[in-house]
């Protein structure tokens, strides 16, 4: 995938999170993991004909109207929910839903109202709104750390046997719930290994890194003694997911 497309899509993203919080994105590691995860869940809004719906998001589940007609073969996966509340295979201006299924490891497939927007903007807004993204503005947060986060949050539920419904998973993780991370974050670094250096070196229009933090101050009576260290580098590329 082109340096362009990624490029496009951290300015919508960084575009996105001024619209919803009112601030600039506080860090690029804040921006890398958002793609990754919206990548991962939904080509960052290509998925589903291109409804520019990030991160898999719900609209709503159907009415008992739309079960029926689902039912009757009336409704199907692929049509498109209208403005006004009608439905059909056709996309119009303004169409607000996408009728897909989706699966949930405890209570099997099911149907849902996945919601549909006209631009990335708009679709990354309602990412960034959808949920809880615990850790996301935390600089050192890591894809294990992230996707521990969400699986706590119940963003996702994994395909791995014995883990715990969602509203019931509290740290410790078992092992089920540990592997159901573990594919998580590891399919976030796939992804997090292409974009992090597609981005390397640009920044986002507006986007202001911080400072560096100001050195500790060191005692004169100690400088002799002063155990020094190499630095840590922290250019390193994620894991090979492979």
């Amino acid at each position: 995938m082109s340096v362009a497309r990624w490029q496009q899509k951290a300015t919508a993203l960084a575009q996105a999170w001024v619209r919803v919080t009112g601030a600039q994105v506080p860090n690029m590691n804040a921006l890398h993991l958002g793609l990754a995860q919206a990548e991962f869940e939904t080509n960052c809004g290509e998925a589903f004909s291109h409804s520019f719906n990030w991160g898999a998001c719900d609209l709503r589940g159907p009415t008992a109207a739309e079960k029926a007609a689902y039912a009757a073969g009336a409704l199907k996966p692929g049509y498109w929910l209208h403005r006004d509340g009608t439905f059909g295979p056709d996309r119009k201006p303004g169409d607000v839903g996408i009728f897909q299924g989706d699966s949930d490891p405890n209570t099997g497939k099911f149907v849902v109202w996945f919601a549909v927007f006209d631009d990335d903007v708009s679709g990354a807004a309602y990412y960034l709104r959808y949920g809880r993204k615990p850790c996301l503005n935390d600089p050192a947060c890591t894809s294990d750390m992230f996707a521990e986060a969400l699986y706590l949050a119940g963003y996702y539920g994994g395909t791995h046997a014995g883990a715990r419904p969602v509203g019931k998973r509290t740290p410790p993780l078992n092992d089920g719930e540990r592997a159901n991370v573990t594919a998580y974050a590891k399919a976030l670094d796939v992804r997090l290994s292409v974009i992090v250096p597609a981005l390397a070196g640009w920044t986002t229009p507006g986007f202001v890194a911080p400072p560096p933090p100001a050195p500790a101050p060191i005692d004169p009576a100690t400088l002799l003694v002063q155990p020094w260290t190499l630095p840590q580098n922290d250019d390193d590329p994620p894991p090979d997911a492979a």
